[in-house]
């Protein structure tokens, strides 16, 4: 009898083991991840930073991001359910314009990837973007017009 208490204690010490490293590790990671790559007139430009704000609490998210090439590789925590805002500056000589872009989380356990292709370029005096964010699989496109004078922000749901 008392080798049998003995290891069903064990079971359960095991057990228990398991699920607090398993709600460690889950905790922890990146459920939001993604690449920002942004085009000037043609000519590729990396953003210096990456803000990411979940919209809901009003709280600022951590983000991790890495320059690679002409990319922005980034990713946060994402872990609850809700609207989650990246922006970041596109500054040079001729141009200053901080777009947003709102992303939907709708599992918060899911693992999400946002990829943002963000181009801006001069029509006549005019300047215009063109926003294409693919989400898990799904691709959205949008075109703003004079963004110098109007807000770039765009909801993907």
């Amino acid at each position: 009898m008392k080798k049998v208490t003995i290891i069903l204690f064990r079971i359960a010490y095991i057990f228990i083991l398991i699920v607090v490293i398993f709600v460690v590790i889950f905790d922890n990671i990146n459920r939001m991840r993604g690449k920002l790559s942004v085009t000037v007139n043609g000519k590729e430009y990396l953003p210096h930073s990456l803000e990411c704000q979940y919209v809901d609490k009003g709280t600022e998210e951590k983000i991790i991001y890495k320059n690679k090439s002409s990319r922005l590789c980034f990713k946060n925590s994402g872990s609850a359910y809700g609207m989650y805002e990246y922006s970041f500056d596109v500054n040079n000589e001729e141009i200053n314009i901080r777009p947003k872009v709102f992303v939907f989380k709708t599992n918060w356990w899911k693992i999400q990837n946002v990829n943002l292709d963000v181009n801006v370029y001069k029509d006549g005096t005019i300047w215009n973007a063109d926003i294409s964010a693919e989400v898990n699989g799904y691709t959205y496109n949008k075109t703003f017009n004079d963004i110098e004078n109007n807000a770039m922000e765009y909801r993907i749901e």
